[in-house]
């Protein structure tokens, strides 16, 4: 059977293929009823023996505390652990003696994710044993193969199947990581990890309370590294997906159902070499549920505890398996109402009405299937459709007109690929996916002025889509004394398009851009020194090599390598890096030709400079065709240490370093205009340009988007403000990734305690190649050094509980003079759960779960300026207006 395999050139899933291929007899470990290669990177395979300590109990308590006391992640559906009883176990045994004696007599088997994740399905055929002595088979290669292999996870970060160990850093949340947190959508929980920073979520509606950025739909998108929403690439299945927002800027997860999520996979690493544009700051992988049997209900209900600011989650899945394949279907209903400023009485000078948090109704489906045409062979399908309508209200008073505007949209989005999977010889797969994903959004713009009737003043429609198909090969490429070289390579096509189209007013600027793009990469896995005593069965020294060559219709072509190292220097400590390239493709809505905005302005307008006469001037708005890709070199080193003297603890740090180049950036995105004279030498003269020829003046005036409103002579300008789209800035950010880790069962009870974090070193921006460095780290609306959340979970049978502490520290607000002080925010989160478990009763596999975001309604730190000429004083990338946020889920699986 196949699992969701969630890489982005297959798509869906991979054929299995077994952990246990070619071992000899030497190298196995026994165990009751299995053999184990000790050389396999497996989540089961250590054969390091451990403590455990399982009483005889139910089947779903027994996994929570065989996880714990085994380091292990546990991933299962607890449908298909209802009413199963496990048997006492306790003495010294490895992982996979453990669960093999855990599992014996049901119909249920592991299936390895990566080293630290094992999930449990149910067995499709019978006869089917968790693992199973190999049986030798003749094979072109003399190799052997074991007809009930374990199926294997290609995890973020790579094309290859069974090299379980990253030299990047991965993090992978389970379903029940995100229950754990209270979470009501996917944002939500992102916007709690210290690796992420704000900017894109609806806490930043349109550029409320965030500096400038744009988000005209109310979408959320992810922001690792605090390098931009574009520099973060987002998959579904593994497979790219069409941006949304009204420039097709951003991948808004919003629009996926909570429901439909299994986990989260997330590299935070530059990862071009792998997958291509946009992951600069990371990946993250949103794998949706898959191998679903039975049905699940689940409805939940939240609101604040100051103010009328509600919102209601409905989900139905239900799903089955069959000889030979399965399939899920997936339903999801999500009604949000707006949170009013009136509610808030530190911002009680904010004209109303004003939608802090903005009104939402969502419904979406999803739907997978997998079958087994023959052996060895399978497709397999997914697909997603979402409808979102949101919506905000502001007000605003500039004496003496006062005006309210209001900006609906409807966004509707859809996702759906077909693939296969055929295994060949030498442990090799091919899978081949075709992809098509389209976003398109319908927006209007009110406004009213003193009181009179509103009517929209603008509309447009946006629509961008991908088309894409992608092919890899992955395998073993040869036998070493240390190891098996593993390979992959493959070949992509993809169509990108974006069209907007404004239906009011009625302009001639409409803009359909279009681009092919073409790519190949492989990917190598070499075990460089074999296994010692210390490195728990794997090679103790790793290099992975990894390339990719990319050809845009419109740019030009692109070449990204990336290496990486995994050492294993002890039992207790494994040291990692890499160093690659990344790049970031210009979005298509920057390249329309036509400027945006074509404005003469009278000198007099502009800030003015001693000793200067300052003409009047023509300033230029825009996109730019001849934009080149954004750049970037990012490098990490890791170490992660679990000291054998305490046993359950573990301790991971990760130094990442990232310099981000030929950054496209636009003057009025960047500066005052009105400063432009004053800052010319900085600037330079890509940006402001003294006596520009009369004939680049005329072609300009004579754009569709000329407007002079100032009445200004076209013969009398003698000066041009390029405000257009350039490749003009550079970020360079460095810092440490820091996580702290315990987990022992103490008492009967299951403990889960830690905490994670991000210090950053340096975050700085130079706008232009002639401008300063300046340094954004602490100041508003920019990244903050200290990020941190702490956790203490507890589990004891059906019952489960968690207290989460997050920190942000403080910093300065740089938009006054003096600067002033933003203090620190310090929030705390509370969950708890109860499952009955009484068989054959109602009650039989309902979960209730409460949770409280923000516990001590703890607000915002006051910053002093308004933001985008409004009077919110918060910093929406730094923190948020929710306040405390209290859930009820209920939730019944079939």
């Amino acid at each position: 059977m196949c699992v969701r395999a969630g890489i982005i050139l297959s798509a869906f899933c991979t054929a299995v293929l077994s952990l246990n291929a070619s071992p000899s007899p030497a190298n196995a470990a026994s165990s009751p009823d299995s053999k184990v290669a000790a050389g396999s990177t497996s989540a089961l395979a250590s054969d390091i023996k451990m403590h455990f300590d399982l009483p005889a109990g139910p089947m779903d308590k027994a996994l929570r505390d065989f996880a714990v006391q085994a380091d292990r992640n546990i991933s299962y559906e607890p449908s298909i652990v209802s009413g199963l009883q496990a048997p006492a176990i306790k003495g010294e045994f490895t992982v996979g003696d453990a669960l093999t004696l855990l599992l014996k007599g049901t119909k249920l088997h592991a299936v390895d994710i990566n080293t630290k994740t094992i999930r449990i399905l149910e067995k499709v055929s019978p006869g089917t044993s968790l693992q199973t002595v190999p049986e030798e088979s003749s094979s072109n290669n003399g190799e052997t193969h074991n007809k009930n292999d374990l199926d294997e996870i290609t995890v973020t970060g790579t094309h290859i199947r069974g090299t379980t160990d990253s030299p990047s850093p991965v993090l992978v949340f389970t379903r029940d990581d995100i229950d754990a947190a209270g979470a009501n959508t996917i944002q939500q929980f992102l916007q709690s990890l210290p690796q992420n920073f704000g900017g894109t979520s609806e806490n930043t509606i349109g550029n409320i309370a965030s500096n400038g950025s744009t988000n005209s739909v109310n979408g959320s998108a992810p922001n690792l590294r605090g390098l931009g929403a574009g520099a973060t690439l987002v998959l579904i299945n593994g497979h790219r997906v069409a941006p949304g927002n009204s420039d097709a800027s951003f991948v808004d997860i919003s629009m996926i159902p909570l429901t439909a999520v299994e986990r989260i996979e997330i590299v935070t690493d530059g990862a071009s070499a792998i997958y291509g544009s946009d992951a600069v700051g990371g990946v993250v992988n949103i794998i949706l549920r898959t191998k679903f049997d039975g049905a699940e209900t689940r409805v939940q209900y939240g609101t604040v505890s100051d103010g009328s600011m509600h919102n209601v989650q409905v989900g139905q899945t239900a799903g089955t398996d069959w000889t030979g394949g399965s399939g899920v279907l997936s339903y999801q209903y999500f009604d949000q109402t707006p949170l009013s400023a009136a509610s808030r009485d530190y911002l009680h000078s904010v004209p109303l009405p004003f939608d802090l948090l903005p009104v939402q109704v969502q419904q979406s489906v999803f739907a997978n299937a997998d079958q087994e045409v023959a052996p060895g062979f399978n497709i397999h399908g997914d697909a997603i459709y979402s409808h979102r309508g949101t919506n905000t209200a502001f007000s605003q008073e500039v004496p003496p007109t006062y005006y309210t505007s209001a900006t609906p949209s409807d966004i509707d989005f859809y996702s759906m690929s077909l693939g296969s999977t055929l295994k060949l010889p030498r442990q090799s797969e091919l899978t081949v996916t075709a992809t098509y994903s389209e976003s398109d959004t319908a927006q209007q713009d009110y406004q009213a002025y003193d009181g009179e009737s509103s009517s929209p003043f603008q509309a447009e429609k946006t629509r961008a889509a991908i088309i894409s198909v992608d092919a890899n090969l992955d395998g073993v490429l040869v036998s070493l004394p240390a190891g098996p070289v593993r390979y992959a390579v493959g070949a992509q096509y993809r169509k990108e398009s974006f069209g907007n189209t404004f239906t009011l007013p009625v302009t001639d600027n409409t803009f359909y851009p279009s681009r092919d793009v073409d790519a190949g990469y492989v990917e190598l896995h070499v075990p460089v020194i074999g296994q010692t005593s210390g490195s728990h069965g794997d090679p103790a020294l790793e290099l992975t090599l990894a390339d990719r060559a990319e050809h845009y219709s419109d740019f030009g072509s692109t070449n990204n390598p990336q290496f990486g190292l995994i050492g294993k220097v002890s039992s207790s400590v494994t040291i990692r890096g890499t160093y690659g390239t990344s790049f970031v493709a210009p979005l298509l809505s920057q390249l329309n030709p036509v400027p945006s905005a074509v404005l003469p302005v009278p000198g007099a307008l502009f800030s003015p400079v001693p000793g200067q006469t300052i003409p009047n001037t023509l300033i230029v708005d825009g996109g730019n065709p001849d934009l080149e890709p954004e750049k970037a070199r990012v490098w990490t080193i890791g170490i992660d240490f679990k000291p054998p003297e305490v046993e359950g603890l573990t301790t991971k740090l990760t130094y990442y370093d990232v310099v981000f180049t030929n950054e496209i950036n636009s003057a009025d995105a960047s500066i005052n205009i009105e400063d432009a004279f004053a800052d010319q030498t900085i600037l330079g003269p890509s940006i402001v340009q003294r006596n520009p020829p009369s004939s680049l003046v005329q072609r300009f005036i004579s754009e569709p988007t000329y407007e002079n409103p100032f009445n200004v002579n076209p013969a009398t300008i003698a000066a041009l403000i390029n405000s257009e789209s350039l490749n003009l800035s550079s970020v360079k950010t460095r810092g440490l990734d820091l996580g702290l880790g315990y987990k022992r069962t103490i008492f009967g009870t299951a403990i889960d305690m830690g905490v994670d974090g991000t210090y950053i070193f340096a975050f700085d921006n130079q706008f232009s190649s002639s401008a300063p460095v300046e340094s954004l780290l602490n100041t508003t609306y920019n990244p903050i050094n200290l990020k941190l959340r702490a956790r203490a979970l507890a589990t004891r049978g059906p019952l489960s509980g968690g207290f989460y502490v997050n920190f942000t520290n403080d910093y300065s607000n740089n938009n006054v003079v003096p600067y002033a002080h933003v203090s620190s925010w310090t929030t705390a989160d509370a969950a708890a759960s109860y499952e009955f478990g009484s068989s054959g009763t109602p009650f039989n596999g309902v979960t209730i779960a409460l949770s409280v975001i923000n516990l001590t309604n703890r607000a915002p730190p006051y910053v002093s300026n308004a933001s985008g000429g409004y009077p919110i004083t918060y910093d929406g990338n730094n923190a948020n207006v929710l306040g405390r946020f209290i859930s009820l889920r209920l939730q019944k699986r079939w």
